[in-house]
């Protein structure tokens, strides 16, 4: 069926999808316009934005009926987010990266378009107790597990104090249309899981030096006081640090098997949303299972 206005079709398609709400998230091999998903278009293979929402609305709002579909890019979100925000479109929630929009002020506001608590859903994997737990359930190493815990503790507690600095550089870059880490290869910012794996300080060092020139005189600014790691530095990278701790003890500790990215992403999800199921005391989960109640 095709819809003559964007906003018409958009507040419709709940009701072809029998549901309360169409809920509009990131992700997927392909992005489709506003007027795409008016007519109901959308990423058909459902990937991880789309089941980290899903579970967001399961666990936080049982009673509701929700459909999320995958729209690719933040470009059209964000067009579908501002026919939210003015009214001109009903029946749908948006819900997307935080990026760096709560740093810089640019949140929309609206109840019906939520955000994830860090810079994006990869941030909420970066956690020692997920990747514990996860090792633990796999049975990947029989050695004496108050070892093994110690060398991850000392892994994130050294990656969030060299990532701390770092991360306030990325902003400060992103205020001025540039950046500190490579999202898309994010692996340039870690070493590989041979060794216990570190932030590549010294390259990030001198990229910032090149860089820097962007941005003025470095100093502290205000509006960034209460960055920190788990919430602000970009996910891609906290992500790919995690798995390569995973891997580093998986090595070290096993004759396990190494799980693929992809498949490791899926034991973190899994225990993750084991936490959300369980009404885990952690800011993070209790942002999460407050953010639909008031829909």
């Amino acid at each position: 069926m095709t819809f003559v206005r964007s906003p018409q079709g958009l507040s419709n398609l709940y009701l072809f999808s029998n549901v309360d709400y169409v809920v509009f998230t990131e992700g997927g091999p392909s992005t489709f316009s506003v007027h795409e998903a008016a007519r109901g278009e959308f990423n058909q293979a459902a990937g991880p934005d789309v089941h980290f929402w899903a579970q967001v609305f399961y666990h936080g709002r049982r009673d509701l009926r929700v459909h999320v579909r995958g729209l690719g890019s933040k470009t059209t979100l964000n067009e579908i987010a501002k026919l939210v925000e003015s009214g001109d479109a009903s029946n749908i929630c948006v819900a997307m990266d935080s990026d760096y929009s709560q740093i810089f002020d640019e949140k929309f506001k609206s109840k019906y378009i939520l955000y994830t608590y860090g810079y994006s859903w990869e941030n909420d994997l970066f956690e020692e107790e997920l990747l514990i737990s996860v090792l633990d359930s796999i049975g990947a190493y029989s050695n004496d597990t108050s070892i093994i815990d110690m060398d991850i503790s000392e892994a994130f507690s050294c990656a969030r104090r060299e990532l701390l600095w770092l991360t306030y550089a990325d902003i400060l870059l992103f205020s001025a249309r540039q950046s500190l880490f490579d999202r898309k290869k994010p692996e340039s910012s870690i070493s590989d899981f041979h060794t216990i794996p570190r932030i590549q300080k010294s390259r990030l060092k001198t990229l910032l030096k090149t860089r820097r020139t962007f941005i003025g005189k470095f100093r502290s600014c205000g509006k960034f006081q209460g960055i920190s790691v788990e919430q602000h530095c970009p996910g891609k990278v906290l992500l790919l640090f995690t798995y390569r701790v995973m891997q580093y003890i998986i090595k070290r500790y096993s004759k396990f098997p190494i799980p693929h990215k992809k498949y490791a992403v899926h034991l973190l999800f899994s225990h993750f949303y084991i936490q959300l199921a369980s009404n885990h005391s952690s800011t993070k989960i209790q942002y999460y299972l407050e953010l639909t109640k008031t829909i």
